[in-house]
């Protein structure tokens, strides 16, 4: 039940939402630099662990070190919670992979608007809200697609 959605892992059945939880455990991933499956002693899931980081309120802990800090806090905390909502425990809180795409595009224009102002090295003070489990968002820079959506399978 890792990269998997638990209906998968129960039931062996895949849905859009199974593929949104999946979705959100690799956007995990790419924000820490972490596999699925940790050897923390905190925590051995890397959805558990970064909830547990990101619920003290320091992004600092759950991105990549080998970022050095080169990284826009806005748009981490923003990717970061987009994660989050997709590996939701219930299937109907989590958003759908066109919201997901949206919420990404946000994110990058975040980091692109605060390149110019604020987005440098400096601590989580300030902080994106938004409306989810941990009201702090956040994201990596990311490219942005080509398309306006996902492609199907």
């Amino acid at each position: 039940m890792l990269l998997c959605h638990f209906r998968y892992y129960i039931k062996n059945q895949l849905s859009q939402k199974s593929d949104v939880y999946s979705f959100g455990v690799v956007l995990l991933e790419l924000i820490t630099g972490q596999p699925p499956v940790l050897t923390d002693p905190e925590s051995s899931h890397l959805v558990e662990w970064v909830r547990q980081k990101l619920a003290k309120g320091n992004i600092e802990e759950v991105v990549d070190g080998r970022l050095q800090q080169e990284y826009c806090l806005n748009s981490s905390w923003k990717v970061a919670n987009i994660a989050l909502e997709c590996v939701a425990h219930y299937s109907v809180r989590r958003p759908t992979m066109t919201e997901v795409v949206l919420q990404l595009k946000e994110s990058l224009a975040l980091c692109d608007a605060g390149e110019e102002t604020q987005c440098q090295n400096t601590s989580s003070d300030i902080l994106y809200t938004g409306s989810t489990e941990i009201n702090k968002v956040g994201s990596l820079r990311l490219q942005e697609a080509d398309s306006d959506g996902p492609s199907a399978r």
